[in-house]
């Protein structure tokens, strides 16, 4: 569950869960607009131009090139994939 959240600029936005944190940027230098947590393990950043995927368990990181309206559906059935 989402406990707390603080933005340090435009790019990057630090989550802070209980007794977890991660700093999240986007590698292509978008903002980052909208952020969801899932299971209260992954992290789905929203920018213009892609998502950005944090495993907060693992403590990975991905970004893909995405052009979706944010009605995506995410499945998160295979914890080794981010």
């Amino acid at each position: 569950m989402l406990r707390n959240m603080h933005v340090h600029d435009a790019q990057s936005i630090v989550v802070v869960l209980p007794g977890q944190s991660v700093a999240m940027a986007s590698s292509l230098g978008q903002s980052i607009s909208n952020i969801d947590i899932y299971q209260d393990r992954y992290v789905v950043a929203r920018t213009s131009k892609s998502l950005v995927l944090v495993d907060l368990t693992r403590n990975v990181t991905g970004e893909i090139l995405w052009g979706g309206r944010g009605k995506e559906r995410f499945y998160f059935g295979n914890p080794e994939v981010t």
